[in-house]
């Protein structure tokens, strides 16, 4: 499967350069016949189906009774998806990933480096060798191809890359290069988080303030950054209506549960580093 996570930190070749890939309306471009088939001949392989009373044909017609009965209603009028995984069925991401995968796979040969390529969704971070003009000359190449999978790309800037909700900057030391790591919020987003005064429940407002302290102390490393995002997070939460005291009681305890956890991490790494990890995924039914 494409990878989720990565270390942003690990070192690069002193001609490499940060770039990234972004895939247009990824999910309707998804060919849906050609997922599925990918999907079964992954499951074939995977011997998962073994011990299954469902066939190849039973899961076929299941995924395509999922994923070609999409409809929604605008202006009194029904309308059919006729192309593409629909956005916000349970298997989309899934099978985007599972096409995804394969068409890297298959195409992106130039850029699918090990530790040096990472993906999320239809976001692709690339450490490559190509300069800026090679790497629109390559992208022109892959829009070529026969398909409805299409990208966009991005080149750093003064050793700069916005990636997701990061910046990521290339640091040049006498040895190596480094990448270092910083929370980026885009200069078109709002500064404003879910109100205060809403009819929400506390606990939702009480785990954004905490989730938002977490994602930055995960983000950003160098302490006077993390500082200076953190009191810009304090801002957007009081502009937001979150009260003065209860904003910094709720990032307080963030920061001390992010310590606790990672104490506790680091803990269980050393305990468990010769154990195989095991991952479970849960599907809901929606009738």
């Amino acid at each position: 499967m494409l990878q989720r996570k990565f270390n942003y930190r690990e070192a690069s070749d002193q001609d490499d350069y940060l770039a990234s890939l972004d895939i247009q309306d990824l999910y309707t471009n998804i060919p849906v016949n050609k997922a599925i088939d990918i999907t079964l001949k992954r499951l074939i392989e995977s011997k998962k189906l073994d011990n299954l009373p469902l066939t190849k044909t039973d899961i076929k017609d299941l995924l395509n009774l999922s994923l070609k009965n999409n409809y929604f209603q605008f202006n009194d009028k029904f309308y059919e998806q006729k192309t593409g995984l629909p956005m916000g069925n349970t298997l989309s991401p899934i099978l985007a990933d599972i096409y995804m995968d394969d068409y890297q796979k298959q195409h992106l040969h130039q850029v699918s480096i090990p530790n040096k390529i990472w993906t999320f969704v239809d976001d692709i971070l690339i450490i490559t060798k190509m300069n800026q003009q090679q790497l629109k000359d390559y992208v022109n190449e892959l829009n070529n191809i026969q398909g409805t999978i299409k990208f966009t790309s991005e080149f750093e800037q003064s050793n700069e890359l916005n990636f997701l909700d990061t910046t990521l900057t290339r640091i040049n030391s006498s040895n190596d290069i480094k990448l270092k790591i910083r929370w980026f919020r885009k200069e078109t987003a709002a500064d404003r988080l879910l109100n205060y005064e809403s009819s929400h429940g506390k606990s939702i407002k009480s785990n954004i303030v905490k989730n938002m302290t977490t994602r930055i102390l995960e983000t950003t490393q160098n302490n006077k950054n993390q500082k200076e995002d953190l009191n810009t997070l304090k801002n957007i939460l009081l502009n937001s209506n979150y009260p003065l005291k209860e904003t910094e009681k709720l990032m307080k305890h963030g920061c001390e549960e992010y310590k606790c956890n990672n104490n506790n991490n680091d803990m269980s790494n050393q305990n468990n580093s010769n154990e195989e990890m095991k991952y479970s995924l849960s599907l809901p039914y929606v009738p």
